[in-house]
């Protein structure tokens, strides 16, 4: 379900790349939400494989971790977002099709240019995220092998 998520996430992404001056509210309000319905399929049972790999004494710390991670990457994710779209948006703004448009037609060109430069760049993460997801193996394998570490740890 993790992959199938990170998937739908990549279609909506894509449907933001194609967002143009003219899109209206309800086309944006269709790809955020593609975006949104992914992400939400993605979350919980990637939550969920992660808790279910950790042993029952230790679930308060890996909670922690966890959501410790998820605000982090959210963090990191909008901060480099940010930065990408600053930095391509001003470069747009000096490409001679666009600066000929008029300043105002022209800031609004660079700034869609950008922001689909950053929602191409989200797309092949969610593309690495659900090889990423397909190669991780099962929960079952996972719940195994953090059993096996635990053993190991305690010494028996």
């Amino acid at each position: 379900m993790s992959t199938t998520g990170l998937l739908v996430s990549a279609v909506g992404l894509v449907g933001l790349t194609r967002l143009g001056v003219e899109t209206g509210p309800v086309g944006i309000l269709l790809r955020l939400l593609t975006v949104g319905v992914g992400m939400a399929l993605f979350q919980s049972p990637n939550s969920s494989a992660l808790m279910g790999a950790v042993p029952r004494h230790r679930l308060g710390i890996a909670s922690g971790i966890v959501a410790m991670a998820r605000n982090v990457g959210m963090v990191l994710g909008v901060s480099l977002a940010a930065a990408v779209l600053a930095v391509r948006e001003l470069g747009y703004m000096h490409q001679p099709s666009i600066a000929a448009l008029g300043p105002e037609l022209a800031v609004r060109e660079a700034f869609l240019h950008a922001a689909r430069d950053v929602f191409w760049i989200a797309f092949v993460i969610c593309l690495l995220g659900a090889v990423a997801s397909l190669v991780r193996g099962s929960s079952a394998t996972v719940q195994g092998s953090a059993g096996s570490v635990e053993s190991a740890v305690a010494g028996r």
